[in-house]
This record gives structure tokens, sequence and C-alpha cells, in this order.
């Protein structure tokens, strides 16, 4: 099995005065290019943080994360950015726009090495196949939850990334909105081969993923 993304043993521990906490216990799992997977538990029990990890943002203090068997922890910080920047899609559960940008300049701005013509054209493309062309010179404000959450999903995708990390993309939506976005997000791991890794509280949500863990109190559970 050809592993696109792998943590290792991974352990991430917080620490507050003189209490610590393990936040995420000696993890392992390989994720192969084109998968779609869920990682479903409690709150509290370590998802974010190990999405985070995956995704460059938080380094663990043992293990590994490995992406094509390359080691990204062992770069330099400039150099991980460089890593993060050209291979990881970040959705969040708040959608993070600029509120005094419209939402084709909030997609473009993160166009990383773009030249500024591209990144305006890629964005104006993904606002189409996100139906949300109409919607390119609105400012946040004036976007539904759902609609904010697809220009949210749009703007991390405008690298192309290889894998696509979301952390509890309905956790603000309505019914209605939930299942737009989970028919979103199958479409683009169907029709772009993007592979996602997604945590949710939402099992069905988590059930639209070929593959799902759980994890409980920082560990996979078995």
């Amino acid at each position: 099995m050809n592993k696109l993304i792998e943590a290792v043993n991974l352990t991430k521990l917080y620490r507050n005065h003189n209490f610590e906490v393990k936040a995420i216990e000696d993890i392992s799992f390989s994720v192969p290019k084109g998968c779609f997977l869920s990682i479903v538990g409690p709150s509290g029990s370590g998802k974010s943080t190990l999405l985070h990890s995956l995704g460059g943002i938080l380094p663990p203090d043992k293990g590994n994360v490995l992406h094509n068997n390359y080691d990204v922890y062992k770069q330099k910080e400039a150099k991980l950015a460089f890593w993060r920047n050209k291979n990881i899609g970040f959705v969040f559960q708040f959608y993070y726009l600029i509120e005094e940008l419209s939402v084709l300049e909030n997609i473009a701005l993160a166009g990383f090495g773009m030249k500024k013509k591209y990144s305006f054209q890629r964005a104006y493309q993904l606002l189409e196949y996100f139906e949300l062309k109409d919607r390119a010179l609105f400012y946040p404000s004036q976007l539904s939850g759902g609609q904010k959450q697809r220009a949210a999903v749009a703007r991390a995708l405008i690298n192309k990334p290889e894998i696509l990390l979301c952390d509890e993309p309905t956790g603000n939506l309505d019914q209605e909105a939930q299942g737009k976005m989970k028919v979103l997000l199958e479409k683009i791991n169907r029709e772009e081969n993007t592979t996602i890794i997604l945590v949710t509280h939402n099992m069905k949500l988590a059930q639209t993923a070929n593959r799902m863990i759980f994890i409980e109190g920082g560990r996979l559970r078995k």
C-alpha cells in the first residue's frame, strides 16, 4: 500500500504548571493517496491535536509524521511552512474568512507563490466548481453559514494540495448545509483524487469516508 502520509508513534503533551496531559499517545496509522479517512471520538479525545500534528502545525513531542516517507518535522521552520502551503489544505469549524475582503479575494489571497492574475483565475474556477460564482464579490457577512464553509473549502484547495484536513467542517452548519458539505467532500475526493482526513462528531458525515478510525483518551481504539 502506497503510504501518502503516516503517523508513527505520535505523542503530544500539554503542560500546565506541575501537571502534564497527554493529548495524544503513541498513535500510528497510514493513509494512502486518494483515501477518505474520518477520525471520530468524543470531545477532548485528541482529534484536533492529531490533525494539527499531521498538517505540520503542531510538532509532536514524540514520534514522526511521514509524507511520502519523508519526516516533515525534520525540516527547519521555513521549509516546513513551504511544505505545508504546497501539500496541505485546512478547513476548520470556524471559517476564518477575512471580513474586509470579498469572497474572491479571500480565496485568491491564499494562492501560495502564484502570480496575482493566476491566483484570481484559479479562485474563479473554484467558485464555479462550488456553485458560488454569483457570490464572488460578496463579503463574508453577506453569506450563509454553508456558503462561508464552501468558500473556506475553496480557499483550502487553491494550491491544489494533495491532502485536505478538515476539523469539524459541519460543526456550525444547519442540517441542510451539512448534507451539502457531505456531498461536496465526496465530490472532491472522487473527482480530484484529493486525500481527505476528516475529524468530526457527525456520524453521517464520518460514514461518507471509505475508512474510519476511533480515538478516545488520546489513543486509537482497537
